[in-house]
């Protein structure tokens, strides 16, 4: 599936130019249930290769739920029932239990299958099936069936298809996908979980759950963290009693397979399972090493003992490089026992085995790509005597003949004195051993460059890691002999021949050729393995063409009919195309049929706010269907918000009457058809004031399903012990009790309908999604949730002031869960209008006044800078009121595209963990910075080309304006584009600790040295550090600001900006700063009983004397305020403080800006009028307020003073003339070489600039460029030219060009008279079609 644009993404300058030229096809209405132009025009009636199945609308999460057993995915068998294919074209494998990892107390069985190659780091779970024949006698016996299991951490088991125990796994018959832990026992427990569960478990009885024959006992086995470094399970079946029967035994041979996709429900492509693992191309046989030096190991610099002592290493890279070619036999290489690495190291490395990673230790996450210029996150010194890493059975790692042991070692530091590295490798603990440590035919190379030619090679160009389901189409050759597909082509969109090409392939005779289409583009498969299309199909139905080598039409669906998650659509024995309930990828369509999917029901009424009773009707398109629905307020239907089925719900019969607040669900039937969606309305009768003035959020779920007890995302089974709720969570050894808030991956999503509701007015849209409970790893353990797990959990109120029991959310629209990315503007004021996630805050630290966390972000928008923005709203779920809530832009990857008109992919790091992209551009920009003084003006400009110090500086200002508590060592995102030009940003996040929390007050100041910490617990809000070279990075503005203020040009640029928000208007002026309080005070105070009315204010205007400071303390903490100054004056002015503290002496007080020297005692110049509309040859006049002194002052966009002091502006020697819309900078230059502050401020006349735009490239057809093999496409030639068409040269540095494209020309950008402008989507390629035209960007 794919995500449906409305315009054309750009890249370089950020536009988007919109297409109406397009040609294509025929379309139909798409309506769910026509089926006028689904059925695929045929090329001829002799035309033997033919369109046979489709899927379009495949899902890894959407469930079907029957009315008894465990729900399953798609279609087809669940891994656990006998028909299931566990062959090994399905990527399953065979061996011997136990199967685990690692260590554990007490010690785990011998494991006879090590799976930590293709488990750890990869997935949690592994699925393993067993089949067994029973004896008439034994399967009539009425001893009890019983497991016999030793397992770390958790399972389930089935027999036959029934599920008969589950343990750390969540409630009987929930749902477990391949990616979804065990249920951790101890959420107060940081340490990693090695105990070993020992336990018989009965099943039940023998005769009701055998039978005569074959029977199969299927395993779900769960490690508590894919990340863990132990997992184990051991089980044997029997039958207990006088005479015990054994069917199973542990040792046994098993079918196994990993979890890193669903082994049930959907297409996978089982060559590509592990294609997840990171692989590097310097670590394969195939990679020239000819070049490193050669030398036995152990390989270290400043280091006794040394087989190779390496020079070049310590003070000039972290990294040091080494590999050895070593032959396996083919013994070896099919050997099932497990290889063991013995590594001893300094400080950090990563193993490759085949250029796939096998091992690593205190460098970065697993699985991600490390840099040459990376350092060890820990240190380690070199023991003397190897770590052993056990790795996965030597079968599945080597190969037979020449294979690669590759090491990348990384220092501490580039400074630090020593860095070694030696390995043995061997399979077991007494097999044949490899790899010698000092064996000669080691090679190694020191990190000053890449082992490969640039970064972005030195990461295998791997498939991505494989999708649990695809979409696909099987082509089927109906005639007697084979048909060559070579040249043939697949495509998604109407007049575009050969969008995809087949490779030379053929399908046999009465065969059948399956091709995945998930957007990758594999035409030499592997092992089992499919093709795959370059491209998707999105699940509402689009174009989908078959083409010959020639490019004459074989075959087209105009538009495909709406996909289902549950059902193909095909062809039938007659040769029409209709919905089958199996899906037969590779063989005949089999299965129910359905002609369609029944139109939905549409309401009359679409619900909203009322303020009296009303009523709808239903009506669906689809001839003869019947409709039913669930009403939340009438006892005859479930009132849980279920949707309605054919069984299920009441027979809709005519006008439905709505005279109280409640949500009603329906869905429409028809014989032989599949039903429809699910249509839920909300509808809020006489809601109460203050309710109706707030945009409502409704969430219309399922409640058992969904949302609470016992499947939902808000279950919770509390044991209630002493530790709990006063602490996180824990099971206290009950392996029954589970807690789905604490869920943090997509398995702990779960699907409702988001209804939005416009204030006072009708639903403004109906969405699909995925609902995940959110908060802080500290909080979400807590959630008590009372409410939601109570014996009435939709009608008990939701607390108001105890976070606890107030949970903050995610929401996500995916695909997968039947909802497209939202196209709306959700948030007032904001550029986007495209979603795919938002976070929706309950106000952990925040419950009253319930506006800090978003004032901050406001402040940090107003200041110039994108940033994340929110809406409060109220909430109601399944018609029930649960208050209000703060409904936020998630700062992630799709919300940075959609901010930054961006095409491009993110790096997005929160609190130092990468939730888009890696960690690698985060970890370099801190080496660089550690080791390049930024008192030298060269290594502040690398700086500047990796850290948007603009935005930082004003990030920084606004939390030490806010005093944020919990920061800067948490509660922080910063992102980059993955471009040449890329840089970071930091946004405002978590904010809630803003304006005096966490033991902070109005003086508190950010430049003490932790651990001052402002007389508040932990590091709040301490911006220095004394050691910056070795903090961990995700303390990063802390590491960023103390290193960065050795630069003048650093804070020069705090300076500027402290000038632009704190005066003449700017959004940190106390006026500012209180149109945007009242703002938010006023939505929020009507919700919030005892509003709390001071705590900004108080911050904004002081209290008392503002010119000082008085309090009385209780020990450290303050008890009492007589006065206080504002926060404005703290940091601008100085005041008086009447009593010590920890951090602040008795008397006078300086501000803290200029006592750390951020803010110059030269002041800046002002002007006659501070920019605005004036009249034209207006004389700008400039007033220097310092008593001696020189104003310099630009007009073209540039600095007066250029970077490390020198002039560039002109001298000020009277009134400038402003005749056209024009910005003025202006600084002073004192006598001993400081410079003021800048100000700037842009004049309006009236008069627009004599600038028209002349030409719109838009579309262009593809072209090959010179030295290129295929077209381009030629969206990528678009561009915008722009002509100046008066006698004067126009100043571009005040022009932006919006909406569609989105470019502001930087400072100094000029088009002379007569002359042309020329902006570009890709100038590189531009510069290729149009030698000697100039691009401006």
């Amino acid at each position: 599936m794919k995500r449906t644009l409305l315009l054309a993404a750009c890249v370089g300058i950020g536009f988007a130019l919109a297409s109406s030229c397009d040609t294509g096809g025929t379309s139909g209405s798409g309506s769910p249930g026509d089926q006028s132009d689904a059925g695929g025009t045929i090329g001829g009636p002799q035309q033997e290769v033919f369109i046979n199945e489709v899927v379009h609308a495949a899902s890894e999460r959407q469930l079907r739920w029957p009315t008894a057993t465990t729900p399953k995915l798609g279609t087809g068998p669940a891994f656990y029932e006998l028909g299931f294919d566990d062959s090994a074209a399905k990527g399953w494998q065979s061996g011997p239990g136990p199967f685990g990892f690692g260590t554990t107390t007490p010690a785990a069985p011998a494991f006879g299958t090590n799976t930590q190659t293709q488990m750890q780091n990869l997935t949690p779970t592994l699925y393993l099936r067993k089949t067994f024949t029973v004896s008439a006698a034994d399967a009539a016996k009425t001893d009890p069936l019983q497991l016999t299991t030793s397992y770390n951490d958790g399972f389930i088991v089935y027999v036959n298809g029934v599920e008969l125990a589950r343990r750390w796994a969540g409630p009987v018959g929930q749902f477990q996908y391949h990616d979804q832990h065990a249920y951790d026992p101890d959420l107060s427990s940081t340490a990693q979980d090695v105990t070993l569960n020992v336990e018989t478990v009965n099943l039940g009885a023998s005769n009701a759950r055998l039978v005569a024959g074959t029977n199969v006992i299927a395993i779900h086995a769960l490690n508590v963290a894919h990340t863990n470094a132990n997992f184990v399970f051991s089980g044997s079946l029997g039958i207990a009693g006088a005479s015990p029967v054994t069917l199973v035994n542990a040792t046994d041979t098993w079918q196994y397979f990993p979890g890193v996709v669903e082994p049930a429900g959907g297409l996978y492509d089982p060559a590509l399972l592990f294609s997840g693992r990171l692989s590097v191309p310097w670590g394969k046989a195939a990679f020239d090493d000819s070049l490193w030096t050669q030398g036995p190991g152990p390989h270290g610099q400043g280091l006794a003992g040394m087989g190779t002592t390496v020079s070049g290493v310590v003070g000039n890279t972290p990294s040091l490089y080494t590999r050895i070619v070593f032959n396996a036999s083919a013994a070896d290489a099919a050997d099932a026992n497990p290889l063991q690495l013995l590594v001893d190291y300094d400080d950090s490395f990563v193993a490759y085995i085949n250029g796939v990673e096998v091992a690593r230790a205190n460098l970065q996450n697993p699985n991600t790509f490390v840099p040459r210029t990376a350092v060890a996150t820990t240190a380690r010194n070199y023991a003397g005597a190897p770590t052993t890493f056990v790795i996965s059975p030597a079968k599945n790692v080597l190969v037979a003949g020449a294979n690669v042991l590759a090491i990348q070692t990384h220092n501490v530091s580039i400074g630090d004195a020593d860095i070694a590295v030696s390995a043995d490798l061997r399979i077991g603990a007494t097999g044949t051993r490899l790899v010698a440590n000092n064996s000669p035919s080691w090679r190694y190379k020191v990190g000053t460059t890449e082992p490969v030619g640039d970064l972005d090679g030195a990461i295998e160009d791997n498939p991505d890691a494989p999708a649990s389901v695809n979409d696909w189409v099987e082509l089927y050759n109906r005639g007697s002999a084979p048909i060559s597909l070579n040249g043939w082509s697949l495509s998604d969109r109407a007049g575009t021949s050969q969008k995809w090409l087949f490779p030379d392939v053929s399908i046999p005779a009465g065969g059948y050729l399956v091709v995945i289409l998930d957007g990758q583009d594999v035409k030499t498969p592997g092992t089992n393995g499919y093709l795959h299309a370059d491209f998707s199909l999105d699940s509402d139905g689009e174009y989908l063409g078959l083409r010959d080598a020639t490019g004459a039409l074989v075959q087209e669906f105009p538009k495909l009919p709406l996909g289902s998650p549950f059902h193909s659509y095909g062809r039938n024995a007659q040769g029409n195309y209709v919905y089958f309930d199996q899906a037969t990828p590779g063989g005949a369509n089999a299965g129910t049929e359905f002609s369609g999917i029944v139109a939905p029901p549409v309401p009359s009424n679409p619900g909203g706010f009322f303020g009296a009773a009303t009523s709808l009707t239903l009506a669906s398109a689809t001839p003869n269907a019947t409709v039913r629905y669930t009403d939340s307020a009438n006892p005859a239907g479930p009132t849980d918000g279920s949707e309605p089925t054919e069984t299920t719900g009441i027979a809709y019969s005519g006008t439905i009457s709505v005279g109280s607040t409640r949500v009603i669900r329906a869905a429409a039937f028809a014989p032989g058809m599949i039903p429809s969606p699910v249509v839920s309305s909300t509808y809020l009768i006489g809601e109460p004031a203050p309710r109706p003035t707030l945009p409502a959020v409704s969430l219309i779920g399922n409640e058992p399903h969904s949302l609470y007890r016992p499947y939902g995302t808000m279950a919770i089974v509390n044991n209630q012990s002493a530790n709990y709720p006063a602490g996180p969570w824990s099971a206290l050894g009950d392996k029954q009790q589970y807690n789905n808030a604490n869920f943090r991956g997509i398995w702990g999503e779960r699907p409702v309908t988001w209804q939005h509701i416009a204030a006072n007015g009708a639903p403004l849209f109906n969405l699909d999604m995925g609902l995940r409970m959110a908060g802080s790893p500290y909080t979400r353990p807590r959630y008590i949730l009372n409410g939601p797990n109570g014996p009435t959990p939709n009608t008990t109120a939701w607390s108001t002031t105890n976070a606890l029991d107030k949970p903050s959310m995610n929401f996500y629209m995916r695909d997968d869960l039947g909802g497209d990315p939202l196209k709306y503007p959700v948030i007032p004021k904001s550029s986007v209008a495209s979603y795919s996630d938002f976070r929706f805050r309950g106000g952990h630290n925040d419950t009253n006044p319930f506006i800090i966390d978003e004032l901050a972000r406001r402040l940090f928008v107003d200041m110039g800078n994108k940033g994340s923005l929110g809406v409060n709203t109220t909430l109601y779920i399944n018609g029930a009121f649960k208050g209000i809530f703060n409904l936020v832009q998630h700062v992630r990857q799709e919300w940075l595209k959609e901010a930054f008109k961006s095409d491009l992919d993110w790096d997005v790091l929160q609190v130092g963990v990468p939730s888009d992209g890696d960690g690698i551009s985060y970890q370099e920009m801190f080496t660089f910075l550690r080791n390049n003084p930024q008192s030298v003006l060269a290594n502040y400009q690398g700086m500047q080309a990796r850290l948007d110090m603009t935005a930082f500086v004003d990030y920084l200002i606004l939390n030490i304006y806010t005093c944020t508590g919990d920061w800067p060592h948490n509660n922080w995102i910063a992102a980059r584009e993955r471009s040449t030009t890329g840089k970071f940003r930091f946004f405002v996040w978590d904010a809630e600790g803003a304006f005096g929390s966490f033991g902070l007050s109005v003086t508190s100041n950010n430049f003490v040295t932790q651990p001052q910490n402002n007389g508040a617990p932990g590091t709040q809000s301490s911006l220095v550090t004394t050691t910056p070279q070795t903090d961990s990075i995700t303390t990063g503005a802390r590491i960023l600001y103390t290193l960065l203020r050795d630069s003048p040009e650093f804070k020069l640029l705090f300076a500027d900006r402290i000038q632009k928000h704190f005066f003449n208007g700017g959004a940190l002026t106390d006026g500012a700063i209180t149109a945007r309080y009242n703002e938010l005070a006023n939505e929020c105070s009507p919700f919030i009983a005892g509003f709390n009315s001071t705590r900004v204010p108080s911050w904004i205007n002081g209290v008392g004397n503002s010119s000082r400071w008085t309090v009385t303390l209780s020990g450290t903490s303050i008890a009492s305020t007589t006065n206080a100054p504002s926060r404005r004056k703290v940091l601008l002015e100085g005041f008086t403080n009447d009593q010590a503290v920890s951090y602040l002496p008795a008397g006078p007080v300086s501000g803290y800006f200029a006592a750390q020297g951020l803010f110059p005692a030269t002041l800046a110049p002002s002007f006659g009028q501070f920019g605005g509309m004036v009249n034209p040859g207006y004389g700008l006049t400039i007033t220097n307020p310092n008593a001696a002194g020189t104003i310099y002052y630009t007009t073209s966009g540039l600095d007066p003073r250029l970077p490390g002091g020198g002039i560039q502006g002109t001298a000020y020697t009277g009134p400038i003339p402003i005749t056209t819309v024009t910005t003025v900078k202006a600084r002073v230059l004192n006598s001993s070489g400081e410079w003021s502050p800048l100000v700037e401020a842009t004049f309006r006349t009236g008069t627009p600039p004599t600038l028209l735009i002349s030409e719109i490239m838009y579309n262009p057809p593809a072209f090959t460029p010179p030295g290129y093999t295929a077209p381009v496409d030629g969206d990528e030639f678009e561009f915008i030219e722009l002509k100046n068409t008066g006698s004067a040269p126009v100043n571009l540095y005040n022009l932006r060009l919006a909406a569609g494209v989105d470019f502001t020309f930087p400072p100094g950008a000029t088009v002379p008279a007569g002359g042309f402008v020329v902006l570009a989507k890709n100038a590189a390629l531009f510069a290729l079609k149009y030698p000697g035209v100039s691009v401006a960007g």
